[in-house]
């Protein structure tokens, strides 16, 4: 056998064992979707972002009236509502509510896999520990991309109905950036979902660091360089009072996050014993 022949044969069988590789990638994200759907994860997700997608132009649109029927022995004045005041409440539940949602519906994956054993019988049919925790934090960004799109859908054309003529400045790197900061957030989660053997702990931790950034963002002169500024900033981008170049330190540093808490997940759970 001469050298060609050997490295065809060695090329052929990394190419075979890469295409193993990627088809379970990819039956193993599917099976997380599946797990996801099961455990009513996917409906509750859903369903809040939906609600806040269908009920923040809403809310905006009725607040003045609201206030009017508010006896509180004087009358209360308010400006007409504008579809501005339609995406401030939308940001509001979003940088709020939806939030708390999502790491609860997210956080401690990897534990309860890592608990009831079923990481061990996963691993055993072949799948790389890097694509199990690559695959893990895949399915969970697919999931909030999804949802995400639809509540954003259902709220434009919500808005654009109670508030005809809308014009959002920079609509797009708006809603780009709270997704990447949930992005990020879901990075997290996946990291702390390494650490310990219950639920609540990833939760918690989840949970310190969104307190971290709000404390970040409580300081002005800081908001720029944390990713906070993608879910603090957002009502400013729409207004046109902020735009890309405002947010682009943000941005990098976000996704430098995001990719050290991925990587750092893969080389905790290469190391660890199951």
């Amino acid at each position: 056998m001469n050298i060609n022949s050997v490295l065809t044969a060695s090329i052929v069988r990394s190419a075979i064992n890469k295409m193993n590789e990627i088809n379970t990638f990819i039956v193993f994200i599917k099976k997380e979707l599946m797990e996801q759907w099961r455990n009513y994860r996917i409906i509750v997700l859903f369903s809040v972002l939906l609600l806040f997608g269908m009920s923040s132009p809403l809310l905006a649109k009725l607040m003045p009236e609201i206030f009017k029927s508010i006896d509180v022995g004087f009358e209360i004045k308010m400006p007409e509502p504008t579809f501005a005041d339609a995406y401030a409440q939308f940001f509001k539940n979003m940088s709020q509510v939806s939030l708390i949602v999502i790491i609860l519906v997210f956080s401690g994956s990897i534990t309860q896999e890592k608990i009831k054993g079923t990481a061990i019988l996963i691993l055993s049919k072949g799948l790389s520990r890097k694509t199990f925790v690559v695959s893990k934090f895949i399915a969970s960004v697919l999931l909030w991309t999804i949802a995400f799109v639809v509540s954003v859908i259902v709220f434009y054309g919500y808005t654009e109905y109670l508030f005809p003529g809308q014009n959002p400045q920079n609509f797009m790197i708006s809603m780009f950036s709270f997704w990447l900061f949930v992005v990020f957030l879901l990075s997290v989660s996946t990291l702390t979902g390494l650490i310990g053997n219950s639920f609540y702990i990833p939760a918690v931790l989840t949970f310190g660091v969104l307190a971290l950034m709000f404390a970040i963002g409580a300081v002005p002169k800081t908001v720029k360089y944390s990713p906070i500024a993608l879910s603090s900033w957002n009502v400013d981008m729409i207004l046109g009072t902020k735009g890309i170049s405002d947010i682009t330190i943000s941005l990098t540093i976000t996704v430098l996050l995001t990719v050290i808490c991925i990587v750092s997940s893969v080389i905790i759970f290469s190391k660890q014993e199951l």
